[in-house]
């Protein structure tokens, strides 16, 4: 039986200290300091056993160790959300948080690829 969590609240007093921090200095850095946020994302990596959870949905399905907690609902965008587990995304309540290794964490903010995007053209067009 699968238990549902109940229905998550957005946090408007945390979303204005994020965004009061991201405005002095320029970046979220104090909240992932925090010790909610530490023991959250340890909380997280413990409840799926370390398992990057983007690798095993490929198939075939891989184990891949979790080293970052995603946010689903991004930092950046809905703050309020940020020490929340769960969230409310169109009137429906997700997962908010996923562990997910270093690549497909890079996967999942688009940056998959930069390097190769931004790598600038030869000098000349020799080829050993």
């Amino acid at each position: 039986m699968i238990i549902l969590p109940q229905k998550p609240v957005y946090n408007h007093a945390l979303a204005q200290w994020i965004l009061d921090r991201r405005s002095q200095k320029k970046s979220d850095h104090d909240f992932y300091c925090l010790s909610a946020w530490i023991k959250l994302r340890a909380h997280v990596l413990r409840e799926f056993h370390g398992e990057s959870q983007y690798e095993l949905e490929q198939s075939p399905s891989l184990f891949v160790p979790a080293n970052v907690v995603h946010h689903v609902m991004y930092v950046e965008d809905y703050p309020g959300w940020a020490l929340s587990e769960f969230a409310v995304k169109d009137g429906e309540v997700i997962r908010n948080l996923v562990p997910l290794s270093h690549s497909a964490h890079d996967i999942a903010h688009g940056r998959f690829g930069k390097s190769q995007r931004t790598r600038k053209p030869p000098l000349t067009v020799e080829r050993w």
